[in-house]
């Protein structure tokens, strides 16, 4: 009796509240009226080779952009405008380099082949597009985005659509929503997403990402919640209307490195700081007029954003 005793103090002093890891629910939250800004950094460097030819590119793009929700509907929904504030461009392709800012969108062009994309960034950053979330937060549409390509060339309009295509800015909003764990966690625990990068010309990359709730930390006098991210696979498509004369008909695509983190607000209910970088490689299989060509990929992403 005694020993039994003995057992059961031991198992409540094991199971006792202050020694338990706690669990948190981390939740987006959008109240009436907030108006957020969000400042996020990309950089991509890539080597294309095909048939032995090297073709290294690298752009960096800087985007200031504005979130501002409106009130809430009796049945539950609320609408919230984005809008971009400023964008920085950066793109060197094969010697060739074009630098644009929206503060000075009208500067002379370097005269380069590169100067077709100028209208294209005018367009984005000039862009704003309605949010619509529905009573338990998630996004039920996103409307606007395509307006801004309507004084787009043809040729141009048709490469980028599908990046501002409704259907895909909802697509990409939830996607975004989903980083957090879809219920309770305590430190140590993970879960795992899939998300799709969509690129110009028709083009994507599926990844797999596992998410680690790290536990919180304190930063600028708040107690935010830490979670880490790794990439496991990858996987490359284009769609079979893409207007690139570049066709890629295969790929065996794998990451090499990556890493990063994401710090929540749990009191605001948004995340506030994201870093992330990933290292891609592979071979392709590429296709021009119907010529079979072997191709290699060496591909970095690097990615930071901070939202206030």
């Amino acid at each position: 009796m005694k020993r039994t005793a003995l057992i059961l103090a031991s198992t409540a002093l094991l199971l006792s509240p202050s020694l338990l890891q706690a669990q948190v629910k981390l939740e987006h939250k959008f109240p009436d009226g907030r108006k957020t800004t969000q400042n996020k950094y990309v950089k991509v460097e890539q080597t294309l080779t095909i048939a032995g030819m090297e073709i290294p590119s690298t752009s960096e793009q800087n985007v200031t952009s504005s979130e501002m929700n409106g009130k809430r509907k009796a049945d539950g929904t609320l609408e919230s405008v984005h809008k971009i504030e400023s964008l920085q461009s950066t793109i060197e392709v094969a010697g060739m380099k074009l630098k644009f800012d929206s503060v000075n969108a009208d500067a002379p062009p370097p005269g380069t082949a590169l100067d077709a994309l100028i209208d294209v960034l005018k367009a984005v950053a000039g862009s704003s597009w309605t949010v619509t979330y529905g009573q338990d937060n998630s996004v039920l549409s996103v409307t606007g985005g395509e307006d801004a390509l309507k004084n787009l060339p043809e040729a141009l309009r048709a490469a980028t659509a599908k990046q501002f295509s409704d259907e895909h800015l909802t697509n990409e909003s939830n996607q975004e929503m989903r980083v957090l764990p879809d219920g309770p966690v305590k430190q140590g625990d993970s879960w795992e997403r899939e998300e799709t990068v969509f690129f110009d010309s028709y083009q994507s990359m599926t990844f797999t990402t596992v998410y680690k709730y790290e536990g919180t930390i304190e930063k600028d006098g708040k107690t935010l919640d830490q979670i880490s991210s790794k990439t496991t696979t990858v996987s490359y498509a284009m769609a079979g209307e893409s207007p690139s004369p570049l066709k890629i008909v295969d790929s065996q695509l794998k990451v090499t490195d990556s890493g990063g983190t994401l710090l929540f607000d749990r009191a605001a209910g948004m995340v506030i700081d994201r870093k992330d970088i990933k290292h891609i490689s592979g071979s392709l299989k590429c296709e021009i007029n119907g010529m079979e060509l072997p191709g290699k990929l060496e591909l970095t992403f690097e990615a930071t954003m901070n939202r206030s």
